[in-house]
């Protein structure tokens, strides 16, 4: 989830001139930049900043009321929700009630840049709390304080900056918030840009340009403007959603999410959850579109449920829409760029067309071509996810979007390795609920998914059923085996089908044919996706003992 930030140039804007190199450069001078950076921090209040006398902690002395958005404090609105202010000390707090003011503008979290003991000999100096204020005068008032240590005129890592931007994020769905460090313009306007680069997805330049429009004198030195040109480009390694590991791709949405989203996706891509969740949608709707009734809230909370764990899937449902309007206008279409096929909602229609579209292996030029247009889409727009949910989408664009995702990953999700060691673990052929537990999360997490996703299409025939798992083994091993549809299949072996799907154990052995002839990888993989769906459906999951068993590893995925 996120706020969309509305960037107000007061009618100044010119796109022409984000490109200008001057806007984008040092405040100061290369020998500035260095002198600064080679004084030690006790003596900068007396040389740079006027020690007792400095002008930024005393603002009410030095600015007029208009440089000063909360009273008493050299303060700027850079956007609706992000203020970037001087810093706060006891007496300024006391003495225009800054706190009444913060709770009358809705600014609900204050961010404190400053490194504990800095500038100590300005203004008022610092309190024992290492700052000038003490954060509990905040926090007693319900107002959250953050402190991300930062050296005056220095640069922090990439890795802290995404951590700051994703907090300030997660904060801003809270309430407004206040950003300072010790004038509120170096390390202040360096984390805004960034967070306007993350958030909003506009370039480097731009962002910077925009923070200097709304707070002159912002982004001090060359090392804070490169560090945002860096941090721009840190950002696309986690923006590439196509063509990474499993793991690689886990750990960088994870970075990127916060909240109550982060914990449970932590082991889903999320890519391929939405895309399944539509294909449910399409099947019990006829369309995958919703209405949506706020335009300028950017949510994604939609997106928040995952997959079942293996411990926790016989009492959740993956696909509930209890907090969705679901468009069941009869009129809903879906489009592939060639044309427009109404579907009536709530008929076996949608199911068929799902079902179908699972089995395509070749996709038409329209589809290809709308599946690529999404995937720049998910590169590239801070909106994506919104519109996804929010437009009508060809089934078989759901389909190649997770083809595409599952096969160009660089290793495959569910490897031969794991799963013969699997058939070496006694414990498979008595419980394959406590053995998945040797698989990884996110692998297990996957299957139950795409689990999850078969039981949301029944009824369904057995060979259809198989059909389907073999189609979904193929995207989780990488084979790009032909997926055969029903009347290709021969009798033996859809008399083999029906064999190797059985939940019986005495029939594990059996040697059916895969083409020519399974191999026994893939068939442990089949049993246990037919294992999972027999889990996941009503009234057919294990015991109540099994899943007891499996508590401790419930609690550790904690998906839900």
């Amino acid at each position: 989830m996120y706020i969309f930030e509305n960037l107000n140039w007061d009618g100044k804007y010119d796109k022409h001139l984000i490109s200008v190199d001057g806007d984008t450069k040092s405040l100061n001078s290369s020998i500035s930049d260095k002198v600064r950076q080679g004084i030690p921090e006790k003596n900068i209040c007396s040389l740079f900043c006027g020690g007792s006398k400095c002008k930024y902690c005393d603002p009410p002395s030095h600015f007029d009321v208009s440089k000063m958005q909360i009273y008493g404090l050299y303060s700027t609105w850079i956007t609706p929700n992000i203020l970037a202010s001087s810093r706060p000390s006891r007496d300024l707090v006391d003495r225009f009630a800054i706190i009444d003011q913060f709770q009358k503008m809705n600014i609900c979290s204050i961010f404190n840049m400053q490194t504990p003991g800095e500038h100590s000999s300005c203004g008022y100096g610092v309190l024992s709390s290492g700052f000038s204020y003490e954060p509990s005068q905040f926090m007693q008032r319900n107002i959250f304080f953050y402190n991300f240590s930062w050296c005056d005129y220095g640069v922090a890592s990439l890795s802290f900056i995404l951590d700051t931007v994703v907090v300030i994020q997660f904060s801003i769905l809270k309430g407004k918030v206040a950003i300072h460090c010790h004038a509120g313009l170096g390390r202040t306007g360096v984390i805004i840009a960034c967070y306007l680069v993350f958030n909003n997805r506009i370039s480097a330049g731009e962002a910077i340009r925009y923070v200097r429009f709304r707070r002159p004198g912002s982004i001090q030195t060359q090392n804070q403007v490169e560090s945002i040109y860096q941090f721009e480009k840190f950002l696309h390694l986690y923006r590439i959603n196509f063509g990474s590991h499993l793991s690689t791709y886990l750990q960088r949405q994870n970075a990127l999410f916060h909240g109550s989203e982060r914990r449970k996706l932590r082991n889903i891509p999320k890519i391929v959850y939405m895309c399944c969740k539509l294909l449910v949608r399409y099947a019990k709707t006829g369309c995958t579109s919703i209405q949506t009734n706020s335009p300028d809230f950017r949510s994604v909370t939609r997106t928040s449920e995952v997959c079942p764990t293996p411990s926790t899937i016989c009492t959740n449902n993956l696909f509930e829409e209890e907090n969705e309007s679901v468009n069941t206008n009869t009129n809903c279409t879906y489009e592939n760029n060639t044309n427009h096929v109404n579907i009536i909602p709530k008929s076996p229609v949608g199911v068929n067309i799902v079902v179908e579209a699972l089995l395509t292996t070749q996709y038409p030029e329209s589809v290809v071509n709308e599946a690529e247009y999404w995937k720049r889409k998910f590169n590239n727009d801070p909106e994506v996810w919104d519109d996804f949910v929010k437009n009508p989408i060809n089934p078989l664009v759901l389909v190649k979007l997770i083809n595409d995702w599952l096969t160009h990953l660089k290793s495959p999700v569910l490897r031969v390795q794991d799963l013969l060691s699997l058939q070496q673990n006694p414990l498979f052929e008595e419980n394959i609920l406590e053995s998945l537990e040797t698989l990884e999360k996110p692998v297990v997490c996957l299957m139950s998914l795409f689990a999850r996703l078969i039981t949301n299409l029944q009824p369904l025939c057995e060979i259809k059923e198989y059909q389907l798992i073999q189609r979904i083994l193929n995207w989780l091993c990488q084979n790009q085996s032909k997926a055969y549809t029903c009347h290709q299949l021969s009798s033996s072996t859809i008399k083999n089908a029906q064999t190797i799907i059985s939940t019986d154990s005495n029939n594990f052995n059996v040697q059916l044919p895969y083409h020519s002839r399974f191999d026994d990888s893939m068939r442990i993989a089949i049993r246990i996706m037919r294992f999972l769906i027999d889990f996941v459906k009503p009234n057919c999951g294990p015991s109540v003992e099994k899943t007891d068993s499996l508590s401790s590893y419930s609690s550790s995925t904690n998906l839900y």
